[in-house]
């Protein structure tokens, strides 16, 4: 699980492994709200800001919590917007 933009702050972390007993997206978005008490699918929902990869291919995530992940799936969380001055 790899974390980009300010989500990485949020979290205090860039990367992160897990090992699920289910290998699902919900899974593992739930281990990652049990360990930092964050919730990202309610995140990326609410906010178009955000997108997440498998494997490189952005996915919605409301219609791809139930699928499985295999043993290496890469995922990434990544804050589009970014700020700065001209």
């Amino acid at each position: 699980m790899r974390y980009k933009g300010i989500i990485a702050s949020i979290l205090e972390t860039s990367t992160e492994i897990y090992e699920l007993s289910d290998p699902t997206l919900n899974s593992l978005l739930n281990s990652v709200n049990i360990k930092h008490g964050y919730d990202l699918k309610k995140l990326v929902e609410d906010n178009p800001s955000y997108i997440v990869l498998i494997n490189g291919k952005n996915i919605d995530l409301s219609k791809h919590t139930n699928t499985q992940l295999a043993d290496g799936t890469q995922l990434e969380v990544i804050a589009t917007i970014a700020g700065g001055c001209c």
